[in-house]
């Protein structure tokens, strides 16, 4: 299963939300996060500590989308594994 997070450096520019909604959201504080509706858990964070996988399907039907929130990150901030 694959798992996304927010490393430290996050600017909350908001170019990951832009381009990957379904994945990636605007955190009320001062950064991005990854959605709970796309993780195995369901917990909004930037999972970094969590490590909580996508759900099933998730890495599958927003893949290129995925892809280009991480390319387009201006911090790199934002992991895969």
């Amino acid at each position: 299963m694959t798992t996304i997070w927010i490393d430290e450096g996050c600017i909350a520019c908001a170019a990951c939300v832009d381009v990957a909604p379904e994945v990636f959201a605007l955190d009320a504080g001062d950064g991005c996060l990854v959605a709970g509706a796309a993780r195995v858990d369901g917990k909004d964070s930037d999972n970094h500590a969590e490590r909580s996988p996508l759900k099933p399907g998730i890495d599958e039907i927003h893949a290129t989308a995925i892809a280009e929130a991480i390319a387009g990150c201006p911090t790199e901030c934002i992991k895969r594994a």
